[in-house]
Parts: structure tokens; C-alpha cells; sequence
């Protein structure tokens, strides 16, 4: 079980989010576009630079390569400089930065994928173990007739779908489900890390069904971790955070995972994520979101309403109308 103390300060943490305004997500848009002009800014000026360079040789200027870094920044590496005479072809060496971001690129994508077999060799353990579960409970009650028929009537052709399953397991590396179910957390916090937005999902919904308790360390890194996964997928507008985030505290207080430590079942949360879905939402959905919209047994102050739906509108216009609109519930961890 997880520590009071540290549920509340990862809770603190994390609701500075959704209380957050506009103007934050405005700072964060106009850093990144600062950030983007001093990129250019600098390469235009490294152009400059070389052209006159060029222009040096080409006018027949022969020089040492003290002369021809006058206009460099000394503090460059010395494979950075360029040497020119009036018979050497300037020559710009480079550190290879596609190289190394190529090398990365294709670690992150071997860690996603390694996170998608990982993911459906735990479900098809998981499922090859709850029909096996089910054949069993059948052949127990085998003596009372009435009870023996309606379940064999529910598992029928159950034998057939292990069998085929079990088939598909053949290329896991771990046929034991407690195995699989590790296999797929660990294997999901890598691929997290490296930034792939469904592990992260996963990751924050943390729905593992490991047959153990946490670790502290394990406590500590989804403290560190979570909430950043959740806010940058509120920012690129993921409907599934919305989705995790409208988990009811008696769902949470059932729950083996982590997802208490960021969510409590807040009532105005629910509230908010609630609003925010049905704006994207359509027909039956839709409905269905209406309804369960407010609890009459426990209704929130009119203010807090009022609040609530603006913040909906303001997130929607800022991060979802461009997302694909909603017909269905989404699944977090798909």
C-alpha cells in the first residue's frame, strides 16, 4: 500500500494541472517558438559566416589558421574550424548530431515495439488464464446440474480458444502469466521513458495485476514520472488521460495500481474530464456522459459548475478540437 504522506504530495503536484489556465499553456507555446528562433537565428549566422569565408579564398587570400578563425567562435573544438588557402577547398567538420539523433530514434522504436509484444503476450496469458479459471469453476460444480449446464453454456468453445492462444503465445518469451505481467511492466516504463505516448498511458494507468506490492522504488518513480505522462497527454489531447482521469474513487479504492497517487476520484475532476469528453463526443456517448455528468446525492456547488465548464471549453479549444472525436469510450491501456 502506498504512504498517505507521499499520496498527498504527488496529489498536490498533479492538481496544479488540472486547475491550471490558458495563459500556461500560452508561456509554454511562446518558450518553445523562442527557443526555435535562436535555433534559426543561430544558422543563419553560421551561413554568413561560411559565405565569407569563401569569399576570403576565392579573393586569393592566403592564410594561417590563426587569420582564418577570426570570425569563429574560439571556444569550438579545434575539428570544428575551418582552414583556408587559396588552393584548399573549405572544409567544415561537423559533429554527426543526425547520427546520434538516428541512433536514438531507433533505440525508442525497439523499445516501443519490444512494449507491444510485450503488452499482448500479458493479455493473451491473462485471458488463457481467466477461461482456464472459468473451465475449472464448471467442472467443480459438476454435482449441481442447474449450475453445471448455465456455465458450460458460458464457457462453451472455451477449449478451443485456449488452444488457439496458447498457440499465439509460442513467440513470447515468457508463457507464465505472472511472468508476462512483469515482462510488460518493465518493458512499459522503458518505452515510457523513451516517450512513446501509448506506454505512457499504459504507465499511468497502471492497471499491471502484478502478484506483489510495489516496490519504494518502483512508489518513486511513478511519483516522479506520472504526472508529467499525464500533463503532456492533456497537452497533445489524448483522450485517454481524460478517460483515466474520470476513474471513480470506488473503482481507485479496488485498484492494485498507482493511479490513486495522481487521482483520487475527485468529484470536480470527474466533473471536469466528464464535460471535457462530451465535447467531443457524439450520439450514444454522448448521452451517456450527460447522464452521469453530476451525482444528485452529492451535487457540487453551482459555482464549482459554472468554473468546471469553462475550464472544459478552455481545454477543448486549446488541446482536443483538433482530436479525433469520440464515439465510444476510450480504452487508456490499449
Amino acid at each position: 500500500m502506498v504512504s498517505e504522506e507521499l499520496r498527498n504530495g504527488v496529489r498536490d503536484n498533479f492538481s496544479q494541472f488540472v486547475e491550471i489556465v490558458p495563459d500556461t499553456f500560452s508561456t509554454e507555446l511562446m518558450d518553445k517558438r523562442a527557443k526555435k528562433l535562436v535555433v534559426v537565428t543561430a544558422g543563419v549566422a553560421a551561413v554568413i559566416a561560411v559565405i565569407a569565408v569563401i569569399g576570403l579564398s576565392w579573393g586569393g587570400r592566403s592564410s594561417s589558421t590563426d587569420s582564418s578563425s577570426e570570425g569563429w567562435n574560439h571556444d569550438q573544438p579545434a575539428t570544428s574550424a575551418v582552414a583556408v588557402s587559396s588552393t584548399t577547398p573549405v572544409t567544415v567538420v561537423r559533429p554527426n548530431v543526425a547520427s546520434s539523433a538516428s541512433e536514438g530514434e531507433k533505440q525508442a522504436a525497439a523499445l516501443s515495439v519490444a512494449f507491444e509484444a510485450a503488452k499482448r503476450c500479458a493479455v493473451l496469458a491473462r485471458s488463457i488464464d481467466d477461461m482456464q479459471s472459468q473451465i475449472r469453476a464448471c467442472e467443480a460444480g459438476a454435482s449441481d446440474a442447474n449450475f453445471h449446464a448455465s456455465c458450460s453454456r458460458n464457457t462453451q468453445g472455451f477449449a478451443e480458444k485456449v488452444e488457439k492462444a496458447s498457440s499465439e503465445m509460442a513467440g513470447c518469451n515468457h508463457a507464465d502469466l505472472e511472468q508476462s505481467k512483469e515482462a510488460f511492466f518493465q518493458s512499459t516504463v522503458a518505452a515510457a521513458k523513451a516517450g512513446s505516448p501509448d506506454a505512457q498511458m499504459c504507465y499511468v494507468a497502471s492497471d499491471f495485476d502484478l502478484n506483489r506490492p510495489w516496490t519504494r522504488e518502483e512508489v518513486a518513480a511513478y511519483k516522479a514520472d506520472a504526472g508529467a505522462y499525464a500533463n503532456a497527454a492533456m497537452n497533445r489531447g489524448d483522450w485517454r488521460i481524460v478517460q483515466a482521469l474520470m476513474t471513480s474513487p470506488r473503482v481507485l479504492g479496488h485498484m492494485n495500481g498507482l493511479l490513486g497517487l495522481i487521482d483520487d476520484g475527485n468529484p470536480v475532476t470527474i466533473y471536469k474530464m466528464n464535460r471535457l469528453a462530451r465535447l467531443g463526443a457524439s450520439g450514444a456517448y454522448a448521452a451517456r456522459l450527460d447522464s452521469i455528468a453530476l451525482d444528485p446525492d452529492s451535487p457540487l456547488p453551482a459555482q464549482t459548475v459554472t468554473e468546471a465548464d469553462t475550464w472544459a471549453r478552455t481545454m477543448y479549444q486549446d488541446h482536443f478540437s483538433q482530436s479525433p472525436k469520440l464515439e465510444s469510450q476510450p480504452e487508456t491501456c490499449h
